[in-house]
């Protein structure tokens, strides 16, 4: 009889486990769930576009994982984490060191996120997992931007590098299927190309690129200039059109305008994060005619 019922409880403890809802998943708490912010997104956990794309960020909310100013971490106050934010949460590489972290070689990138002009830090290192990458994080540079899945220790679990600055063009080199597979979503797509006007509209800034496509800039946008024109490079937070970039200007005795080029990070029609490079580009004729 004693068998019998020690089978039946080892039964029922296996069925508790084994067919545990993807609810009990996002219910685990930070220490015990090393959040994947794009795993998540691409999950089934997502909520449907018909409610807003609102994600549980029961997984990722801790004060640690706050103070650690993860580009994946949210608000406590927050009961969700919508896809608008996550791709406002876009980062941009203010400088890259070696270090050792915990007994661990790790790539140290201190970046710039969000909208209030704090410059943060994370830890990337062999575990760091990135989907299919044209870029991984030995290619982050000072103005590269990326996304990051960060642990309370500031360890990057996974992330996705979606622009690197050429050594020798110092332009953005962009890798638009980072965008694609990472977010999973029509709603999220990337644009780059240059600036040919900038114009003000009821509190937003809409921004005409040289492609065709115009941007709506939100008041809420995350904005960056990376000043790379000249001897001391540096990331500004706060303001993509810094250094006059939102001016064209056309050489006439050489036939050329001087254009600046944008990268930036889309939610439905509405630009959430952009930043801008100061080294210009040079378009044959005059973009005004």
């Amino acid at each position: 009889m004693k068998k019998i019922v020690a089978l039946i409880i080892a039964l029922m403890c296996f069925a508790n486990t084994a067919f545990a809802s993807t609810a009990d998943i996002g219910s685990a708490s930070s220490e015990k769930l090393n959040f994947d912010i794009f795993r998540y997104i691409c999950s089934r956990l997502i909520r449907s576009e018909d409610n807003s794309d609102k994600l549980s960020s029961e997984t990722n909310t801790s004060d640690t994982a706050e103070e650690k100013n993860s580009a994946a971490a949210t608000d406590n106050s927050a009961k969700y984490r919508t896809l608008r934010g996550v791709a406002a949460s876009m980062c941009v590489a203010a400088s890259v060191s070696k270090a050792i972290v915990d007994g661990d070689d790790v790539t140290k990138v201190v970046y710039y996120t969000g909208t209030e002009g704090k410059a943060y830090e994370c830890y990337f290192n062999y575990k760091s997992y990135a989907k299919n990458p044209m870029f991984t994080y030995e290619d982050i540079t000072e103005g590269s931007i990326f996304y990051a899945g960060i642990t309370a220790e500031g360890f990057v679990s996974n992330y996705a590098v979606v622009a690197v600055v050429d050594k020798s063009t110092k332009m953005f080199k962009v890798d638009e299927n980072a965008v694609k597979e990472n977010f999973n979503s029509k709603r999220v797509s990337c644009s780059f190309s240059y600036i040919t006007d900038i114009r003000y509209r009821n509190g937003k800034t809409i921004v005409s690129l040289g492609n065709g496509e115009d941007l709506t800039v939100v008041e809420d946008a995350a904005q960056f200039t990376y000043n790379n024109y000249g001897r001391n490079s540096e990331v500004y937070a706060g303001d993509f059109t810094k250094s006059r970039v939102d001016t064209p200007e056309y050489d006439e005795e050489n036939d050329v305008t001087e254009v600046y080029m944008v990268f930036a990070m889309n939610y439905e029609d509405e630009t959430v994060a952009i930043c801008s490079i100061t080294t210009p580009a040079y378009v044959r004729g005059n973009i005004e005619d």
